[in-house]
């Protein structure tokens, strides 16, 4: 999983980033994390509003800075989306 964390360097992008950090570290993953400050990058994906959090190019938050455990249930949320059948719409798995 390749997470960005977009940023333009302020302490609310910073704390962003730190916290993706510590999310990761405490999930025991090998997930690559990024932290861009490059406004042009940001309007490339459409990110109006700092701080923004994408997950494998797709944005999941923008204009807030989350916590470290707000982050794990973010991925973990995300991990069970992408183990699914394909056959929901949602990160049931097809169970609902």
């Amino acid at each position: 999983m390749n997470i960005k964390v977009l940023g333009s360097g302020c302490a609310s992008c910073h704390k962003l980033y730190e916290e993706t950090l510590k999310a990761v570290k405490e999930m025991e993953k090998d997930y690559t994390v990024e932290y861009v400050t490059d406004i042009q990058v940001m309007l490339g994906y459409g990110i109006m509003t700092a701080p923004a959090l994408l997950v494998d190019e797709k944005i999941v938050s923008q204009g807030r800075s989350l916590k470290a455990k707000d982050i794990i249930k973010l991925l973990n949320g995300l991990k069970i989306e992408d183990s699914s059948n394909g056959n929901s719409c949602c990160s049931c798995g097809g169970n609902c």
